[in-house]
């Protein structure tokens, strides 16, 4: 017992160090002195400020280890634990922090101390950096820095090597990296670190609404990326090496100016959702018929005046949307597409539809809405499915 007392008056020690205007909690009327407290004081302090104290009525946790529960809460605000009807002893039992909205420029000191951490939410603050002492937590697996002013990405948290979500949306970020000196420094901070290199297992990124104008040829060190998500940029260009990942699976780059693809996008084998709507595409090169694992392709709201007849290789695809183009005419290899549930044509050019889209027996919903097309017996060619017609 006297070694769990000495724990809880060290964390004492430490809040008192901290909290020097007595502000957490009412401690500016008992200024850290321990009390006798009756139940109604309990509940008349839980009445004015709202909250639920974990006393011996509402647990079933004894009095050392609620005391200790409170003292966490107030050295980690935002912990999550195994188990939530246990406290946490020391930092190292911290394996989630909540940062929401807390008006920081600068991540808190004692995070670094939280050495078992594998999730950080730093959502909706201040930070402009992300300092080298991040690389303390190695064991972190989420980290989630939506809605700050960082200008740069931060490429210190390469040497995360257990990071599989990054999340960087709604910053300022203009450029992949300033310039190869900077990432030279960054990377001598990593090794000596002793920390390993290049977002190895990140599998989830993250960076819409930045100012990015370009996916540079850097992606390729995201080796196991499975989602990234760079819509609301103003990308132009997407780099030829994004054919090497391999394990993409989730490509989301819409509401950007992007006009022209790789053709390599063709080689990323593994790739089930394509998003590019509302950019400025004018084609689609043939090698997107190498996608064999499509499920959903969106070229919502483009420039495209054609659609490639490789489109017919897709015979994993099950959502096109092709509406807010400028297609005049779809290619005898649309009908191939067996799987395909969901067909969206709605404010094209088109004037007639290939025969063979009768053949297509999986299709659900058709629509042609504000197109030149129209006949009555478009039903009778499509009796299973819902069909949104021509406006005459």
């Amino acid at each position: 017992m006297n070694s769990r007392i000495a724990i809880i008056k060290s964390k004492l020690d430490l809040l008192k160090s901290l909290d020097k205007d007595f502000s957490i909690f009412g401690s500016k009327e008992h200024r850290y002195i321990s009390k006798k407290v009756d139940i109604s004081e309990i509940e008349r302090f839980e009445n004015k400020y709202d909250c639920l104290l974990p006393t011996a009525r509402t647990s079933s946790i004894g009095f050392y280890d609620w005391y200790e529960h409170w003292l966490d809460s107030c050295l980690y605000p935002g912990v999550i634990v195994n188990d939530p009807g246990m406290p946490s002893s020391s930092p190292q039992n911290v394996q989630a922090l909540n940062y929401h909205g807390k008006k920081l420029t600068m991540i808190p000191e004692h995070v670094f101390g939280c050495t078992n951490l594998t999730e950080l939410n730093l959502t909706y603050n201040n930070l402009t950096n992300v300092t080298p002492k991040i690389l303390k937590l190695q064991k972190i697996e989420k980290l989630n820095l939506n809605h700050n002013k960082l200008g740069l990405i931060p490429f210190i948290i390469s040497g995360l090597k257990n990071l599989k979500v990054l999340e960087l949306a709604a910053n300022e970020i203009e450029y992949w990296g300033k310039s190869i000196s900077l990432f030279n420094k960054i990377e001598y901070l990593i090794r000596k670190q002793n920390a390993t290199l290049g977002f190895e297992n990140l599998e989830f990124l993250n960076i819409s609404s930045n100012k990015l104008k370009q996916i540079p040829n850097e992606i390729r060190r995201f080796k196991k990326l499975k989602r990234l998500w760079i819509s609301y940029n103003c990308i132009e260009s997407v780099s030829e090496y994004i054919c090497e990942l391999k394990e993409l699976e989730d490509l989301s780059i819409w509401s950007n100016k992007l006009k022209k693809l790789p053709k390599s996008i063709g080689n990323i084998e593994g790739l089930k959702k394509l998003d590019l709507y509302n950019n400025q595409l004018k084609e689609i090169p043939e090698t997107i018929g190498n996608l064999k694992n499509l499920k959903e392709l969106i070229l919502y709201s483009n420039k495209l005046e054609a659609v490639p007849a490789s489109i017919g290789n897709l015979k994993s695809l099950e959502i096109l949307n092709l509406s807010s183009n400028k297609i005049k005419k779809l290619p005898d290899e649309i009908g191939h597409l067996n799987n395909l549930k969901v067909l969206d044509l709605s404010g094209n050019n088109i004037s007639e539809l290939p025969n063979s889209m009768s053949s297509m027996k999986s299709l659900k919903e058709l629509y042609i809405n504000k197109n030149l097309y129209y006949s009555m017996d478009i039903r009778k060619k499509f009796p299973n499915v819902t069909v949104i017609p021509t406006e005459r």
